[in-house]
């Protein structure tokens, strides 16, 4: 999705765990077990796996973030969100524990965004994935993951698309 300026990159971004709140309230007791449909023959994930990847997610663009604005030209690992799934067993964890943790980290990296001068914007890093990426474009990839995590939350507890 294509961001005007930072500021509403940063207000999307900003916006992501009261809309996983909403989500969650809406739906009650039943999100807990809902589950996504799966792709490509993989295995579904449940309301709480899904709220789990949002956190992993945003510790590790926030991790970039951060790095991309303090160093030159970082090299950025890439992650195997499997691996976190399965190490943190977040299958099974309550949704409010994890929706809280995931406040946190974006609270920090929405603050950590905030604070930057226009010029640290267009710092690059390397995605050992992606390749070169800007700041700017790395916000953009995790917002759009956040927000596209939303609207398959909602779909999966059965919900209207939001308004």
């Amino acid at each position: 999705m294509p961001y005007a300026t930072t500021d509403e990159l940063i207000a999307a971004l900003a916006s992501v765990p009261d809309r996983v709140e909403s989500a969650l309230r809406e739906a009650g007791p039943a999100a807990q077990g809902a589950a996504l449909p799966a792709e490509d023959g993989d295995v579904a994930w449940n309301a709480s796996q899904v709220l789990g990847h949002l956190g992993d997610a945003a510790r590790y663009w926030g991790a970039r973030f951060f790095r991309t604005v303090r160093e030159e030209n970082p090299r950025l690992p890439g992650v195997d969100q499997d691996a976190l799934m399965t190490y943190f067993a977040y299958r099974y964890r309550p949704l409010d524990e994890l929706l809280q943790a995931f406040r946190l980290t974006s609270a920090g990296n929405v603050a950590l965004l905030r604070g930057l001068p226009a010029e640290a914007w267009e710092r690059t890093g390397v995605h050992e994935e992606r390749g070169p990426m800007t700041l700017r474009e790395m916000a953009e990839v995790e917002a759009d993951h956040e927000i596209m995590h939303v609207r398959q939350l909602r779909e999966a507890l059965g919900l209207a698309p939001e308004a």
